[in-house]
């Protein structure tokens, strides 16, 4: 009944979420893309949802074993947080980002991975965090 696109696209995060926690991780993705369009569409300021959002839905991918397309939605997530310079998106990306590329065998993935991670590196090592990135290969077990 409420016609405001924030509390309905915040509803749909919401309900994303728990159905991510209740393991339902494809009805999980539905909800959160839905939230997404609407945060990326009609809000405005939607940063940590949007961010929360991908992270979740990318480990739902990986959970319900859908890592290639999990790793096919890497690049151009990563590419979009770049592009505003939002290194919150990529710092909370980088777990389930490379666990996708590994699993994947994505090479243009991985690449892509390693260059956020280098980006995202030079923001923190002035707080005294190091980040490194290993090519792909030596990530296997």
């Amino acid at each position: 009944r409420m016609n405001d696109p924030q509390v309905v696209a915040l509803a749909r995060f919401g309900a994303g979420l728990a159905h991510f926690f209740l393991g339902e991780w494809g009805v999980s993705r539905t909800s959160l893309d839905e939230a997404l369009r609407l945060f990326r569409t009609r809000c405005r300021g939607m940063v940590f949802e949007i961010a929360t959002a991908e992270a979740v839905v990318l480990n739902a991918l990986i959970l319900s074993g859908e890592v290639h397309a999990a790793a096919a939605r890497v690049v151009p997530t990563l590419r979009e947080a770049e592009g505003r310079g939002d290194s919150s998106v990529v710092s909370q990306l980088l777990y389930p980002a490379s666990i996708a590329a590994m699993l994947s065998g994505d090479h243009a993935a991985a690449a892509r991975l390693a260059h956020a991670l280098s980006a995202l590196s030079r923001v923190l090592r002035p707080h005294g965090v190091a980040l490194r990135a290993r090519p792909l290969g030596a990530l296997r077990p």
